[in-house]
């Protein structure tokens, strides 16, 4: 009997005082249905996220530019993985009021962030370098 007061003591003080849950006390079944509900939750939200800073990010680059024909559209972007990218080159036509040296800069990083999301992609060894791509050409 002063097992069980001892052990229910020790679960209390964990869950009041450390805020931890023992799941080493939950039955498997249990345990496996809390974590496979869990799972499939993040997996969602995960994917919520991702819609909403694709629609984002599309959005934000169809306002600043006139000549987005070729560039994905959101399903395109939902749907691209490291396993099946969207094979968009990166590259950009020039606009009428955007300078040879802005353009020139554009295509630069263009190419500078296709070598690294191509790199990431090919699962090697590297270090994949941030880069700068927002701000004035020079």
């Amino acid at each position: 009997f002063s097992n069980e007061i001892v052990h229910t003591w020790a679960l209390m003080h964990d869950v009041i005082l450390h805020n931890k849950i023992p799941i080493h006390e939950l039955p498997p079944c249990l345990y496996t249905a809390t974590r496979s509900r869990c799972v499939e939750q993040l997996e969602t939200f995960i994917i919520q996220q991702k819609r909403k800073l694709a629609v984002a990010a599309i959005k934000e680059v169809r306002s600043i530019k006139d000549h987005t024909s070729a560039f994905p559209s959101v399903d395109d972007v939902m749907l691209a993985s490291k396993s099946t990218p969207h094979r968009w080159d990166g590259t950009w036509s020039k606009t009428p009021e955007q300078s040879e040296a802005s353009y020139n800069e554009q295509l630069y990083a263009s190419r500078l962030l296709r070598h690294s999301l191509d790199t990431y992609r090919s699962s090697q060894p590297y270090m994949v370098n941030n880069c700068g791509v927002a701000g004035s050409p020079g």
